[in-house]
Order: structure tokens, then C-alpha cells, then sequence
């Protein structure tokens, strides 16, 4: 895949949740030509069913799959930065390994990510069905908007970038700035 049409990668970090990692990997339902799926696993208990759940969704699925496996655990913050630090495409949308897609969205916003001026973060809206069967539904502007820049903006995106399902990333202006300082 040339790096130029590789738009987005989708970068699910897992840690010890197999099950659930098969389903986000079945949920995702987008043109392959433009993503690559990219898996950070953090040396789990639960390994080597990850393993095996990536490498049978990679053997029947369409999609450029980049499976790696951190040598010690790093925690969160560590295998966040792994994970940016290996995609490939303009944009990273990291996913918990919990995570579903919505069907039906990923390629509108595929669409959407491509027709992005200078803009280095999306805010989206996401979707969380509780234990109970209720959905909840969380969206925190009317409508598409560009926040200018600023330190009032990157407090107002902060305070609301409580779930990492769906943190959609710039990767190089991203890179530029990774820290472990933060970490914890």
C-alpha cells in the first residue's frame, strides 16, 4: 500500500481481552484500501489467544494488519505511544480492545479525514451500550466544526476526551510530541 493513500490507521490496543478484540476486529466494516489495522498487544497473560484471534482475522480479512507484541509490559501510556509510533497513515484513531465500530460509519469518515485541511484532532462523537442494553449516545457539538487553536481549545478537546474509542490523531504532528512525562 503506498504510505500517501494510507489515510488512517486504526490502532487497537489490547491487553488480555481476546474475546472482545475479535469482535472490534469483525466490526470494522470500511473500504480496505485506505487503513491498516494495526494491533499493540502489552504482554498479557492472554497472549497467545490474541495472537491467534489476530492471526485468524488476518489470514480472511481484506485489510493491511500490523500485529505487534511489546516485550514487557509498558502499561497504557507506554503502549499508546508504541502504537503511534508504528502506524502508518496520516491519521491514527485509537481503539480500546473493547471497542466496536458502528456499522456502516468508518468509511464516511474515512471521507471525512480526507477532506481535513491543517486540522491535527478530531473530536468524535461515540457510542456506549451499558450492561443494561441501553445506548447512549455522546456528541458534543451540533454539528462539524473547526476549533481554533489555542490553550482555552486543547482544554476545552481535553475535558471532553474522557474515552479512548474513537481519539483521532494527526500521527506526525502526534510523534513530534510524545513524552512518557505524562505518563500515569
Amino acid at each position: 500500500m503506498d504510505s500517501d493513500s494510507l489515510v488512517l490507521s486504526i490502532a487497537i490496543l489490547s491487553f488480555n481481552r481476546p474475546e472482545q478484540l475479535g469482535l472490534l476486529l469483525q466490526s470494522i466494516d470500511c473500504s480496505p484500501d485506505s487503513v491498516e489495522i494495526l494491533i499493540s498487544e502489552d504482554n498479557a497473560p492472554r497472549r497467545s489467544d490474541v495472537r491467534s484471534v489476530v492471526s485468524r482475522f488476518t489470514e480472511a480479512s481484506p485489510f493491511t494488519v500490523v500485529y505487534h507484541e511489546n516485550a514487557v509490559n509498558l502499561g497504557f501510556d507506554g503502549n499508546l505511544r508504541v502504537a503511534l509510533s508504528i502506524a502508518q497513515g496520516q491519521w491514527v484513531m485509537f481503539m480500546g480492545d473493547d471497542d466496536e465500530c458502528i456499522p456502516g460509519k468508518l468509511d464516511a469518515y474515512i471521507d471525512f479525514l480526507r477532506g481535513l485541511g491543517d486540522e491535527k484532532y478530531v473530536l468524535r462523537s461515540y457510542r456506549v451500550t451499558h450492561d443494561s442494553g441501553r445506548v447512549e449516545d455522546f456528541r458534543y457539538l451540533p454539528a462539524s466544526q473547526r476549533i481554533e487553536a489555542g490553550e482555552h481549545s486543547v482544554a476545552w478537546l481535553f475535558k471532553r476526551s474522557v474515552t479512548l474509542s474513537g481519539f483521532t490523531i494527526h500521527r506526525e504532528e502526534a510523534n513530534r510530541h510524545l513524552t512518557d512525562r505524562l505518563d500515569g
